[in-house]
């Protein structure tokens, strides 16, 4: 399985055929090693203001390839030398062929400028047509740059995107050049990582709008503010992505409730019903207001507010809150549990910040009801 930059397809992303071709990437065997990022953004394009790069697929001993995807039903090319996608009568001039290639030049002339060590990597583009034959021929692409239906639906993701590169590969090393060696099994997997993590940040990014710090301090400190994720913060978002079970720690103010909820986010991408919960009652508000979900209990707040929720019982005034909150509540929100035939209140993924303060004797078992497949098995 490939690595995925974000691990989660977008939820702006609109084209079903990226959708498809995300998910193969992602799930094919034979891609474990690789590096995919998608719908990577070109601010300094060799043609444009700007521009973007659907996948840029780096696979380690072979090259870096920059597909284009045209998920269109209906594909032509009219006298003016236009192409035209689907119904649509706006005319394309440049083709898929030629803005696969620019994307390709210009991310591989931004990681030059700035890593010499990756100047002999081997680049190439392509383009895929996930939906239609395409047997055209030109002098303007060569034909393993081309990926059709027929392809698309017969071999697996991995073989198509090896294939266009081996044929680069011998095509380039049959002009002799003298940057290129076909032996040297670059990009090495250290070299994958430095391109991944080079490319990376230009385009992951996060806005809270606001994030706590003992609460109310840290939420008006971070108000509005664009938050750009550490390197070390990326790793712990794969680490979720790749692992059911994890358990993530650090001091005050490094960023661990912006993880729960970016972990939060790419859960409900997934189609997935997850819960943020957590201890205290100002974090609770700010997290219950931070985080949308239109799943019913899919969403943030403290654990006791979701208890009281689930059974039904606010506190009685003559009890002491300590006891109440701890061994009664409990208790009946774990009968509640008990008795939900329709299992409503599971959860697909959970998610526990504060995790000091609830990780205790007496809400263990509540957790280990909500969470679909329990403590040992769960997400």
């Amino acid at each position: 399985m490939a690595k995925m930059i974000p691990p989660v397809v977008a939820a702006t992303t609109r084209s079903n055929g990226e959708k498809d071709i995300f998910l193969r990437l992602k799930e094919d065997p034979q891609t474990e090693g690789w590096i995919v990022l998608h719908s990577l953004d070109i601010a300094k394009h060799v043609k444009q203001i700007s521009g973007e790069a659907d996948f840029v697929i780096i696979v380690p001993k072979k090259g870096i390839l920059c597909l284009e995807v045209k998920a269109t039903t209906k594909l032509r090319r009219n006298p003016a030398g236009a192409w035209l996608y689907g119904d649509s009568i706006k005319p394309d001039y440049t083709g898929p062929f030629k803005q696969a290639n620019m994307a390709m030049h210009s991310i591989r002339e931004r990681v030059q400028e700035a890593n010499k060590d990756l100047f002999a990597l081997l680049w190439e583009s392509a383009v895929i047509f996930p939906y239609v034959p395409f047997t055209e021929e030109s002098i303007e692409w060569h034909p393993w740059q081309v990926i059709d239906r027929t392809n698309f639906t017969k071999n697996p993701i991995s073989s198509l995107i090896m294939n266009v590169l081996n044929e680069s590969r011998n095509h380039i090393a049959s002009k002799k050049t003298a940057w290129f060696h076909p032996d040297s099994g670059e990009p090495t997997m250290m070299q994958c990582e430095k391109l991944a993590k080079f490319l990376r940040p230009n385009f992951e990014v996060f806005h809270p709008g606001q994030t706590h710090q003992a609460a109310k301090k840290k939420a008006a400190d971070l108000e509005a503010e664009l938050l750009y994720f550490t390197e070390e913060q990326f790793d712990c978002l794969d680490a979720i992505e790749l692992n059911d079970r994890v358990a993530l720690t650090g001091p005050a103010g490094t960023g661990k409730t912006l993880l729960a909820i970016e972990a939060f986010r790419r859960s409900e991408l997934r189609g997935h019903k997850a819960r943020i919960v957590c201890f205290n009652s100002i974090l609770g508000d700010w997290l219950g207001n931070a985080v949308t979900s239109n799943t019913p209990y899919s969403g943030a707040g403290t654990l006791h507010k979701l208890m009281v929720d689930i059974s039904g019982k606010q506190r009685p005034p003559d009890k002491p809150a300590s006891e109440w909150f701890q061994k009664e509540l409990p208790e009946l929100a774990i009968e509640a549990l008990l008795e939900d035939e329709t299992q409503s209140y599971l959860v697909d993924e959970l998610i526990i910040d504060e995790a000091q303060d609830l990780l205790k004797p007496q809400y263990l078992e509540f957790f280990d009801l909500l969470l679909k497949g329990g403590l040992a098995s769960g997400k």
